[in-house]
């Protein structure tokens, strides 16, 4: 029962849906010029090398693809399957360590948590890098001989995912180890060398083989601007935001066996696997709240955590007085099933049958049909990654008339009306109103085809045309 739920939630209709923007494209995209160029180092998007992401997850896509086609199931399919195995390893170690009534809640605030569910089913780097992150948690907590050798793949494979996002993991670890292994350190100081030339060898490699494609430049921004600002941190920045992510992703109600988990923990924080479980529940919390950020899927490393506290606190509550415990599972037992079923039905299905990108994908596909594959198109509003993945044409985005320099907000609308009159640009996609709004203003000559109800394309005739 709990596999086949896991399976139906991480994978009905995953390839239903278009692409979303903003980051489903993006990496749709990478992975399509990874298997048309093989060209695996340097991923690239928008005909230009991408400086954003590491490329595992396209790296990961890229071989999916080839068995299954290039589609949006099999861009997905990887953040499903990390996703899928996070669920029930939650709930397996769970459900060992503190019985059936405690898993069961682990499973559910884990599986119907909206935040998490949702950037599983899509094509995202999240689920994949907090697969890794949990999976550092029971590496670190056993006592398996070549634990470093894991441990040092492990904090590669996140780097290779989300750069910035191995900090904070890494410092955890070394945290635990100085307070409760501090003697490992000093007898095994060859395996911890060990686990830090894995992590130079895997990272250092990529990120040398990089620059020597594209230069130096490219390593610079892996490792020190890659964060975009997230690691910037001032107490002018405080804000509670992410203590209201947690609360409304956690259905309210599960946030206070939360909390009581946080209660019961704190005075068994002698026990490493417990201080552990605090840390990485609570970090990234606190942590983010004093950065200029404020997006609830940076939580997603944390969400696992969350729900293994949850198991914690429901085990040490429906334990506190042993004459009424089956008293005290039917209290935590019948609200559970309530909450659960209604978060399913309001949170969960709206994710699973979600299909909001169709018509953008119907109007970028026009253009793929009717345009040459030279054709440079403009899209004019932010939506721009969706129209270069089904358009397989460069797009520009010129959504107001500011100025930019770079290669994802390249121009103003007046410099597109320019690049237009120079007979540079014959295709501009948008909203209907936005595509009309466009062609009044400028005076542009053209037609105006309408795709949908939705969106329109501008096929634009040029001065030097006429």
């Amino acid at each position: 029962m709990t596999i086949s739920t896991i399976l139906y939630i991480c994978f009905y209709q995953l390839g239903l849906s278009s692409f979303a923007d903003w980051d489903e494209a993006w990496y749709g995209e990478i992975v399509k010029q990874m298997l048309r160029s093989k060209e695996y180092v340097v991923p690239y998007w928008n005909g230009s090398v991408f400086f954003d992401k590491p490329p595992l997850y396209m790296w990961i896509s890229s071989i999916v693809a080839q068995f299954i086609g290039l589609n949006e199931f099999s861009i997905r399919f990887t953040s499903a399957v990390a996703g899928a195995i996070t669920i029930i390893l939650a709930f397996h170690y769970s459900l060992n360590k503190w019985g059936i009534i405690p898993s069961f809640l682990t499973f559910v605030t884990l599986s119907l948590n909206n935040i998490f569910i949702w950037r599983v089913r899509s094509g995202n780097l999240d689920a994949l890098s907090t697969l890794f992150i949990f999976l550092v948690y029971f590496v670190t907590i056993s006592h398996y001989k070549y634990r470093h050798i894991f441990l040092g793949v492990l904090f590669s494979a996140i780097y290779l995912t989300k750069a910035s996002l191995m900090g904070l993991p890494f410092v955890i670890f070394c945290s635990y180890e100085i307070i409760y292994r501090s003697r490992d350190i000093k007898i095994y100081w060859k395996r911890y060398l060990q686990m830090v030339l894995i992590i130079v060898v895997f990272v250092g490699g990529w990120l040398t083989l990089s620059s020597l494609k594209v230069g130096i430049s490219f390593v610079k921004y892996y490792l020190f601007a890659s964060d975009q600002g997230v690691m910037k941190l001032s107490l002018e920045f405080f804000k509670s935001n992410y203590l209201w992510h947690v609360y409304y992703s956690l259905q309210r109600r599960f946030f206070f066996v939360f909390c009581l988990g946080i209660i019961f923990l704190i005075p068994k924080i002698k026990l490493g696997s417990n201080f552990l479980l605090l840390v990485n529940g609570l970090a990234l919390i606190l942590f983010l709240s004093f950065t200029e950020r404020d997006n609830n899927w940076y939580l997603l490393p944390s969400v696992p955590f969350w729900s293994l506290i949850i198991g914690y606190g429901t085990f040490r509550f429906i334990n506190l007085i042993p004459k009424i415990k089956y008293f005290l599972i039917i209290t935590v037992l019948i609200p559970t099933l309530y909450v659960s079923q209604k978060t399913y039905r309001e949170n969960i299905i709206p994710i699973i049958q979600a299909n909001s990108g169709s018509q953008l994908k119907e109007a970028a596909i026009y253009i793929s049909k009717n345009s040459d594959p030279n054709d440079v198109v403009v899209r004019l509003d932010q939506l721009y990654p969706s129209t270069i993945y089904y358009s397989d044409r460069v797009v520009y985005s010129a959504y107001d008339n500011k100025p930019r320099t770079g290669e994802w907000l390249f121009w103003s609308q007046d410099k597109a009306y320019n690049m237009i009159n120079n007979g540079n640009i014959r295709w501009v996609s948008g909203t209907t109103e936005d595509v009309e709004n466009f062609k009044t203003k400028y005076e542009v000559i053209g037609e105006i085809i309408v795709v949908n109800e939705k969106e329109s394309i501008l096929r634009t005739i040029p001065n030097i045309d006429r």
